[in-house]
């Protein structure tokens, strides 16, 4: 439970890193590759 809580937070802060900062493509694909990673454990 406690691991699961802890990787909304890990997504979390990397949508608002996401939304609030000037990404280059490449970041942001690599923001999405850890979504992904995350939604699979």
């Amino acid at each position: 439970m406690y691991d699961k809580i802890y990787y909304q937070d890990v997504e979390n802060q990397f949508i608002t890193n996401y939304l609030f900062s000037d990404l280059q493509k490449k970041e942001k694909n690599n923001i999405y590759n850890l979504l992904l990673y995350c939604i699979r454990r």
